[in-house]
C-alpha cells in the first residue's frame, strides 16, 4: 500500500519532469518549424525518461543533446 507521503513524492517528481519539458520547449522551441508534428527518437526519448526516473531534480535538458522534437512527444 503507499503512503500519502509516497503518493505525494511520486507526483512531485512527474510536476519537476513536466516543469523542466515546458521550461525547454518554451525557451528552445518557439521558433521551431513543425515541432509537434515531428516524432523524436525513442531511444532519446526512454533515455531522458530513465534519468528523470532515477532523479528527477539533478535532470538538465540541454539543447545540445535534445531536439525539441524529443522533448514534445512526451
Amino acid at each position: 500500500m503507499i503512503t500519502k507521503t509516497g503518493l505525494l513524492a511520486i507526483l512531485l517528481k512527474y510536476f519537476v519532469f513536466l516543469l523542466q519539458c515546458i521550461k525547454f520547449v518554451y525557451s528552445h522551441g518557439v521558433m521551431t518549424e513543425g515541432i509537434y508534428r515531428k516524432a523524436g527518437s525513442n531511444i532519446s526519448v526512454n533515455k531522458l525518461l530513465a534519468q528523470f526516473r532515477s532523479n528527477a531534480w539533478a535532470v538538465q535538458i540541454s539543447r545540445e543533446e535534445y531536439r525539441c522534437s524529443r522533448i514534445v512527444t512526451f
